[in-house]
């Protein structure tokens, strides 16, 4: 057993070392063939000696332990039973929980190990007598297999609750459940079945919080999941607030009650009521499964209660927590827009023709269709861009304010319970305040149309693109942080007042733009399509030329709308064409 074993605890192990190691060092920038030769060589090193370890010493386990208590006789392994049972309850009293954190935390690489090491027994007792050694050694892989997940998830605990696919797996657990129950039922020692009904609820009852824990995890937290869990939790009402001893009590009754009905009902010469209980619910079988059934929903149940809460509160403590620091800072950008939209619209009062001539250049780069007075989306777009450009070009003269840190403090106290109410407080404020910005951002868009005298535009078509424009500028652009810390009264320059960077410098917004065209050529440059060959027109105000190199920038990124000459993104099976090449199609004759 023991040279059967050391192969598969050194591949076990050289998987899970293998797994690591080149997790770690792709994490770290590694290339995929240096990090998959340094983890190989680091697996075979660790997978031999732990095969040689368990080859040397496996067999003292069997020795120190196992032999010792199988030659105590019934009444010998009934104290050392019951002195175990003592030492359990006292360790629980002491330190409880952590040890309810411990299980919680080794649950999902136990189900692993217990359902792979079935699975195996099974398929060995299945393939045992095949002539073929290649078949015969399939359940030894299968172990090999299941030791290195054991070890993977055992030493990345949310691995098995994170990753969506595995919800393909609980299934296939349950299965396995059934299969052990029903084949502890048949045994013949009264002790194993016995214990049936209460290993068939552990495992159940395991299974069943891991999948509760795997669907949370699949949420994103978003305000309509939050409010789904708040619910959840306020229909379960007291019970989800029980304290876990409760559970483990009552669990522990239970099970109680089982072992003593088994015992007291199949042992041979018991008489009175137990005989005639005994034989009332074996005269009616559908009794005895319904029975059986919920006896065991029982034990699940109070299984499920006693660990489910305090698995959900650590798998759902980062997420939370993570939640929480997006939902603040959402309310904060939003305080920010809200008082530099209510700045601008109180103190922008003058005409601006930098921003007129910007405001018609972007009207004729994707002028609306006749008998149209909306704008396009290509202007929309533009005028985005173009404010968040903007933000960049009032940014290179002045330096922000240091920002300010997030208070995270209230999505780490309390239980889920508590913790969920303050995320759902919060994402409330944020999309309150959020919409309470965009109502005075189209105030302040109104506004600071209403000083914009373009002939050649129609009214409804200027204030679109200035909205665009200012939410790209506040909201879009980099001051989004200088206006929330000024929002929270923190001292910034003058050139960075809401009403001032409202009116843009051609030549800075040219130099931003121009800029930002280079970063993304240079970080695209393999896979771009085309090089740019616009060409500037003799003539240009520095605006117009300001928004044509803005169009550049868009039409990168998005790929549609008018820009003659300018590159974007390679699409797949598109590869990089140089200026002036042109590929010649053969002629079919």
């Amino acid at each position: 057993m023991v040279v059967r074993l050391g192969p598969v605890v050194a591949v076990g192990v050289g998987i899970a070392i293998l797994f690591f190691s080149t997790r770690g060092l792709l994490a770290e920038g590694s290339s995929r063939w240096g990090a998959a030769l340094v983890g190989g060589f680091l697996a075979v090193v660790f997978a031999f000696g732990a095969g040689y370890g368990t080859l040397k010493y496996g067999a003292l386990p069997y020795f120190l332990i196992w032999r010792p208590v199988t030659r105590l006789g019934r009444r010998g392994r009934a104290v050392l039973a019951v002195l175990a049972a003592a030492a359990a309850g006292l360790a629980l009293a002491a330190a409880g929980r952590e040890i309810a954190r411990t299980a919680i935390a080794v649950l999902p690489a136990a189900l692993v190990l217990i359902f792979g090491g079935w699975a195996c027994l099974l398929l060995d007792r299945r393939l045992r007598a095949s002539a073929h050694l290649a078949v015969r050694a399939l359940p030894d892989v299968l172990a090999m297999m299941t030791l290195g997940g054991f070890l993977i998830v055992l030493f990345d605990r949310d691995l098995l609750t994170t990753v969506p696919a595995a919800g393909a797996l609980f299934p296939v657990g349950a299965w396995l459940s059934l299969r052990i129950w029903r084949a502890m039922r048949g045994a013949r020692p009264l002790a194993v079945r016995a214990a049936a009904d209460i290993v068939l609820s552990l495992l159940l009852g395991a299974d069943l919080v891991l999948v509760i824990v795997w669907a949370a995890n699949l949420f994103h937290l978003a305000p309509a999941d939050v409010r789904a869990l708040r619910a959840v939790l306020e229909h379960t009402g007291e019970a989800a607030e029980l304290p876990w001893q409760f559970w483990l009590a009552l669990y522990l009754a239970l099970a109680a009650a089982t072992l003593a009905f088994l015992v007291l009902a199949m042992r041979p010469g018991t008489g009175g009521r137990w005989a005639r209980l005994r034989a009332g619910i074996r005269s009616v079988d559908t009794g005895r499964r319904l029975l059986t059934g919920v006896h065991i929903g029982l034990l699940v149940s109070v299984l499920i209660a006693m660990a489910a809460p305090a698995a959900l509160s650590r798998s759902l403590r980062g997420p939370i927590e993570a939640r929480y620091r997006v939902d603040l800072q959402r309310e904060l950008d939003a305080t920010g827009a809200e008082a530099a939209y209510e700045q601008i619209r109180r103190h922008f009062t003058g005409a601006s023709p930098q921003l007129a001539a910007i405001v018609l250049r972007i009207h004729r780069v994707s002028p609306p269709p006749p008998g149209s007075r909306d704008a396009t989306v290509t202007e929309r777009h533009l005028a985005r861009y173009v404010g968040q450009l903007q933000a960049d070009a009032a940014l290179l003269t002045s330096s922000p304010p240091p920002s300010r840190r997030l208070d995270l403090s209230p999505a780490q106290r309390g239980d889920l319970r508590e913790r969920l109410d303050r995320l759902d407080g919060e994402q409330r404020r944020a999309e309150a305040r959020a919409a309470r910005a965009h109502q005075l951002g189209e105030l302040a868009a109104t506004v600071v149309a209403g000083t914009l005298q373009i002939p050649d535009v129609g009214r409804n078509e200027i204030i679109q693109i200035v909205r665009e424009y200012l939410g790209g500028l506040v909201e879009g652009g980099r001051l989004r942080d200088v206006f929330a810390a000024w929002a929270q009264h923190v001292p910034i320059a003058d050139s960075l007042s809401p009403e001032r960077v409202v009116v843009p410098d051609p030549l800075r917004l040219r130099f931003a733009a121009l800029r930002a065209l280079a970063q993304r050529l240079l970080s695209h440059r393999a896979r771009i399509f085309t090089a740019p060959t616009r060409q500037e027109t003799p003539g240009e105000s520095p605006a117009d030329r300001a928004v044509d190199v803005a169009n550049q920038v868009r039409y990168f990124d998005e790929g549609t709308g008018p820009c003659a000459g300018c590159s974007r993104r390679a699409r797949p099976g598109e590869e990089f064409r140089p200026p002036g090449e042109h590929r010649i199609e053969p002629r079919i004759p």
